[in-house]
């Protein structure tokens, strides 16, 4: 993507843009996550869908691995094709999300969440929901301490 909130009026863009910078957030759009370790992740340039073979080799030609503290993926309403590569490689069988517990660890792994469309919690895989579970694993990873989600619809 090459902006957050992509569908948002520009204003509203720039607003949350900066609401999350000036909270210490490295905002990065237009990159694509490559791999994901316990204390790094590998970024490349993004492709379109229709990019071809070779434009897709030059962009991970140009991939580089940064030591992180955190990493928040925000995507879109289905799983990406990374999710269900994820969930394959977990043993997982339904492609529609990562398998999680109660506390929205991805099951099969230690110390890995998932949130929205990229989890199977059996909640919808909503703005709404995203957004408290985003929040609930912030306050997971702060504290130190996993507890159950729960939902509390507004």
């Amino acid at each position: 993507m090459p902006r957050i909130l992509a569908p948002f009026d520009p204003k509203l863009q720039e607003v949350a843009l900066d609401h999350l910078r000036s909270r210490g957030v490295d905002v990065r759009t237009g990159v694509a996550i490559t791999n994901v370790g316990k204390t790094e992740a590998t970024f490349a340039p993004s492709t379109p869908r229709t990019a071809t073979a070779e434009e897709k080799a030059a962009a991970l030609a140009k991939a580089a691995t940064e030591e992180t503290g955190a990493v928040v993926w925000a995507a879109g309403i289905g799983a990406r094709p990374l999710v269900k590569k994820l969930a394959k490689s977990l043993g997982q069988t339904d492609m529609r999300g990562l398998k999680v517990d109660s506390c929205l660890r991805v099951e099969g792994t230690e110390g890995v969440y998932a949130i929205g469309d990229a989890a199977l919690s059996g909640n919808p895989p909503t703005a709404q929901v995203a957004a408290q579970q985003g929040k609930h694993i912030g306050r997971a990873i702060r504290d130190g301490a996993d507890s159950p989600f729960e939902y509390k619809h507004a």
